[in-house]
């Protein structure tokens, strides 16, 4: 298979209140990828909770894997196996931008079992040998119960994926 590319100017991720993950898809079968956005800050946490990320190696909804960051700075990494979440990893993120109009840049890439996170300047090594497969790979928002405001919108650009 020949890699691709994927390249979006800007995007706009609409909360819904579905209790979905809300996505912009970018491949809808790879492995192995580097994958990076800027999101920008939708609104204040005294408006309501957020989180953005990716969902990667995706093959159906109930198996799925993703790096999710919320409003607070704190990180996740987590496996979704037949519906049961497995924790992978978590944490704070040292240089998270909380004003809204900010941006927080964010790139993922993963080639086998390893994953390199770079929120910012911050860098994770990530475990991803859980979810070996390939699937849909996704610029996400929405990823937690109550962290959507109904109405509200998270910006996205310079939206970049490379297959490898």
């Amino acid at each position: 298979m020949i890699p691709g590319t994927f390249y979006r100017k800007s995007a706009e991720l609409r909360h819904e209140d579905d209790g979905r993950i809300e996505t912009l898809t970018t491949f809808q079968d790879v492995r192995n990828f580097t994958i990076s956005a800027d999101f920008e800050v939708p609104y204040s946490k005294s408006v309501g909770d957020w989180s953005v990320g990716f969902v990667f190696r995706n093959p159906t909804w109930n198996n799925l894997s993703y790096v999710a960051i919320t409003q607070d700075g704190r990180y996740f990494h987590r496996e979704r196996h037949g519906g049961s979440t497995a924790w992978i990893d978590e944490g704070y993120v040292s240089d998270w931008n909380r004003r809204v109009g900010d941006e927080n840049k964010i790139e993922l890439h993963v080639v086998e079992s390893t994953g390199l996170l770079i929120v910012n300047s911050h860098v994770i090594e990530l475990d991803v040998s859980g979810a070996d497969g390939g699937g849909k790979l996704a610029v996400a928002t929405g990823f937690f119960d109550g962290d959507e405001v109904v109405g509200e919108t998270t910006r996205v650009s310079d939206i970049r994926a490379e297959e490898l």
